[in-house]
């Protein structure tokens, strides 16, 4: 990336990341998973963020990339939090397409967390 095509990401954009990416954490409910985020320079490809996973360990590291490709705007700063985010959301399932055998019956966990992430998020149980 060349300077000339290089904008600059601000702490508030790190901090707005961050607490919608948390946001939306709790919203799904994927409260068992350790998250932890650094801002730095991107590795060398023009994206805004991204995210490392474990999903045995259910740790995730979330990057925020200080220069950008194109010029920074909130919505792009919340979209970059959801698309990271959609990545943990997601995590289980790649985990498992990825092993070498699988159960039916992890398949039918993984799936049936996931919808009931959406049904919770969607609708609510309220409780009292």
């Amino acid at each position: 990336m060349s300077d000339l095509t290089a904008f600059k990401t601000t702490r508030e954009d790190f901090k707005l990341f961050k607490r919608t990416f948390m946001e939306w954490r709790a919203k799904f409910g994927l409260n068992d998973w350790e998250v932890t985020f650094s801002w730095e320079e991107p590795d060398g490809h023009d994206a805004c963020g991204g995210i490392a996973r474990n999903a045995p360990g259910r740790n995730a590291h979330v990057y925020f990339y200080k220069t950008w490709g194109q010029p920074v705007t909130k919505n792009d700063v919340l979209r970059t939090a959801v698309h990271e985010f959609s990545h943990l959301l997601i995590a289980d399932m790649e985990h498992l397409a990825g092993q070498r055998f699988v159960t039916e019956n992890e398949i039918d966990i993984c799936r049936e967390s996931l919808a009931r992430r959406f049904e919770n998020w969607a609708y609510p149980v309220r409780h009292g």
